[in-house]
């Protein structure tokens, strides 16, 4: 599938600073993150981002999309999606879970998953897809 002049790179691309400004920049201006506390989205950030479970999509050298997730076991997924349960991360990595996608062009979100779905060795992809106001949430998968 062709999206143009959009690459989709991991976090050697850049430099971390401007990766994670970046990034940052991106979800303040993304619903529904926008509305989200700073601090746990620093930290999300800011551990996907040192153990390099994220991505990014450069559209002529701008921050186009972000997508960053855990590793975790399908027995954290199944307690989390049928029980509400908290996501963690699990010493055997069996799925992975997509906590933040923010993108300027839906078009960026489904290959952005299947590049994340690549560098995890093809392990099933889970993500919750949240409204724009935050109201309502969808839980997906690629298995």
């Amino acid at each position: 599938m062709e999206i143009g002049l959009t690459d989709i790179v991991d976090n050697r691309a850049f430099e971390r600073p401007v990766l994670f400004t970046s990034t940052m920049d991106l979800l303040a201006a993304t619903p529904p993150f926008k509305g989200f506390e700073l601090e746990s989205m620093v930290r999300s950030v800011q551990f996907q981002i040192d153990q390099n479970t994220c991505l990014f999509a450069i559209d002529e050298g701008r921050m186009a999309g972000y997508i960053g997730w855990i590793l975790t076991s399908q027995n954290v997924v199944d307690e989390w999606r049928y029980s509400g349960g908290i996501l963690r991360p699990a010493v055997e990595a069996e799925v992975i879970v997509v906590t933040i996608i923010a993108v300027q062009s839906p078009k960026l979100i489904l290959p952005l998953i299947r590049k994340a779905k690549t560098k995890s060795k093809g392990l099933p992809v889970y993500w919750k897809r949240m409204s724009p106001d935050g109201q309502s949430e969808v839980i997906r998968s690629v298995p």
